[in-house]
């Protein structure tokens, strides 16, 4: 079995390069992409696309921005950054420590 998820860091200006790449290696050309750009700030922007979308150049985005490779990219409807965690909120934690 091979790498299922890829997760590049500093990679926005290779993209193209780097997707060519892996579509040779044999990764599939209709694999989702999404790019973060500005994780976890009010900016933040998701862009989704296939790596062959990537690999020809027809995805513009901006640094600084971290990009996931794989099929959990289908999830990210599921697993929003922005939902609920409980106690994770001020109103949830005890009042006192012991």
């Amino acid at each position: 079995a091979g790498v299922e998820t890829l997760v590049v860091l500093m990679g926005v200006s290779q993209r193209q390069q780097l997707a060519a790449q892996l579509i040779a290696l044999g990764r599939p050309p209709a694999e989702p992409v999404a790019f973060i750009e500005r994780s976890s700030t009010p900016k933040e922007r998701v862009v989704e696309a296939t790596l062959a979308q990537v690999a020809q150049g027809e995805v513009a985005v901006e640094a600084p921005a971290v990009w996931v490779i794989g099929e959990v990219v289908r999830w990210r409807g599921l697993l929003s950054a922005k939902a609920f965690l409980g106690g994770t909120h001020a109103h949830d934690q005890p009042s006192e420590t012991a």
